[in-house]
């Protein structure tokens, strides 16, 4: 049985392209379209590796978050 909404592609995808970016942060908007995702994919994939503490993440201006590897 296919477990539902677990983007686990998009996520591997997501952690390769951050870890090989030195220092650099990306928007999800911004990921979407580097890795050619869809926004929302891109989003869900984002909040599982922020929650797994593989990637962080920072709020710039109160409303932009930009997604980092941290090393």
């Amino acid at each position: 049985m296919k477990k539902k909404g677990l983007p686990y592609p998009t996520i591997e995808a997501i952690y390769n392209f951050l870890k090989k970016k030195k220092i650099y942060a990306y928007t999800a908007d911004e990921l979407a379209n580097e890795l050619h995702r869809p926004v929302s994919t891109v989003r869900s994939a984002l909040r599982k590796l922020v929650s797994s503490k593989k990637i962080k993440f920072s709020i710039v201006d109160g409303k932009k978050y930009y997604y980092y590897v941290k090393k």
